[in-house]
């Protein structure tokens, strides 16, 4: 989403303004517009380059309000209707208005927007009293999702609707200041791994460009070639290529071959048809051509490295799993214990949420458990943000806790976020001034 604004003191208003063009910056709207503020032309030139070659779309929204002529013609890059933007870019928590089960999500840093009408999504915001990881933790519960389904209408499909008609009613119960603490922790680590395991899935759709992506950051990238180089294909190859039709051989005179369907592709070397393989089996499904196109290592011994680590990824992404699992039951049982619940009760809305499930949808049911923190003595929980990215050791790239660079002139509100050290943090539009990190 492109967010042409700038916050700020305008005329007598300090907020949200849509950042003006040299062009219209002496429209009645600019007239108060600061001279240390920036141009949307002149201080972001690669975003107005955007704009302006989606001129005729972005000028034909709302029944062509924004053509050349008309009284709204100047902010045609606007968004259509700009209301509530200081309460969209607060913390908050997400979630949509109808889902099958509860999905509640933070914005800690406010930059996600919210919006659909019925069957869209939107934001709650919270005192800042509150903890909102502990919010979260109770809202995506058993308990709640229980609650929510009973006093909630409940449409085709196994849809409940979760609009503030009924998440109001939603009852919070008091939260000791050390309850709080260890709900908090816990929600952390279950975002974090939620962060790793969609990374993990990132990295494994795009093999192997990731992974060579990767190792070229730390300049350890091999001297590689394509496939379409390293073997010759034989018979016809299909347009789409499927890991569950692929499988290692050898012809009569030991030719190394990787069948693929109908067709195979012939190797010199049986490290680079293992490594494609693997690969094949991590995508599931890819076209011939890009296949073909894949770089890997030309040496036959690092071409065996790469194989060797991929293979790890599908027990590291179970692990991952099971330690999700893990810390959604832990949250759960202790929302149990928030509320005052016993064994029994629990055992009633597992046994109702799961009967609502198969109702709705036997494809998708799941089995629902929570189990009590005294249930969790002695068991080890390693975050897997403390163990390193298991493929040749690369650390983790990804971080949800997002570094903030500030303009150091004071009372400017120029920020970027960033999550990890930029080589080059930016300047400030207004100031001209390299940005630093903010004092914590």
């Amino acid at each position: 989403m492109i967010f042409p604004y700038w916050y700020g003191q305008v005329g007598n208003k300090k907020g949200w303004h849509l950042i003006p063009t040299t062009e219209n910056l002496s429209l009645e709207p600019y007239s108060d517009w600061p001279k240390k503020a920036p141009l949307l032309d002149r201080d972001y030139p690669h975003l107005w380059a955007y704009l302006k070659a989606h001129e005729a779309e972005l000028r034909a929204r709302e029944g062509g309000k924004y053509q050349a002529g008309k009284p709204e013609a100047w902010r045609w890059y606007d968004l259509a209707r700009p209301q509530s933007l200081e309460a969209a870019t607060r913390p908050k928590i997400l979630l949509q208005t109808m889902a099958k089960r509860p999905e509640f999500a933070l914005d800690e840093w406010g930059f996600l927007f919210a919006g659909g009408g019925g069957v869209g999504a939107y934001g709650l915001l919270i005192k800042e009293s509150i903890n909102r990881k502990v919010i979260v933790a109770i809202a995506n519960s058993n308990v709640s999702y229980f609650y929510i389904k009973n006093i909630s209408p409940i449409f085709s499909g196994g849809y409940i609707s979760y609009g503030d008609q009924s998440i109001k009613w939603l009852p919070i119960p008091e939260i000791p200041d050390e309850e709080a603490e260890v709900l908090s922790k816990l929600v952390d680590d279950a975002i974090q791994a939620a962060a790793e395991m969609h990374h993990l899935q990132s990295f494994r759709e795009g093999l192997p460009h990731t992974l060579l992506e990767a190792l070229k950051a730390r300049g350890k990238a091999p001297p590689r070639d394509s496939v379409g180089n390293l073997a010759r294909e034989e018979g016809a190859l299909a347009g789409t290529l499927q890991a569950d039709r692929a499988h290692l051989g050898e012809d009569l005179y030991g030719r190394v071959l990787l069948r693929i369907g109908r067709g195979a592709l012939v190797f010199e070397h049986r490290e680079h048809a293992e490594l494609v393989l693997t690969i094949l089996k991590e995508r599931g499904e890819v076209s011939k051509e890009e296949l073909l196109g894949w770089e890997i290592p030309l040496a036959p011994e690092e071409a065996k490295e790469w194989t060797e680590g991929l293979k790890q990824l599908p027990a590291y992404a179970n692990e991952l799993g099971k330690l999700i699992t893990s810390l959604e039951e832990q949250i759960d049982g202790r929302v149990v214990q928030l509320y005052g619940l016993e064994q029994g009760d629990v055992e009633v809305i597992e046994n109702q949420l799961l009967k609502f499930e198969q109702c709705a949808s036997a494809e998708e049911a799941r089995p629902l458990k929570t189990r009590h923190p005294k249930q969790f003595q002695g068991e080890l929980q390693v975050h897997p943000a403390a163990a390193p990215f298991p493929l040749f050791n690369l650390p983790n790239p990804f971080n949800t806790e997002l570094l903030e660079y500030v303009c150091p002139e004071d009372g400017c509100e120029t920020r970027n976020f960033y999550p990890q050290v930029p080589p080059d943090p930016g300047h400030c539009p207004v100031h001209r001034k390299k940005l630093i990190p903010k004092k914590r």
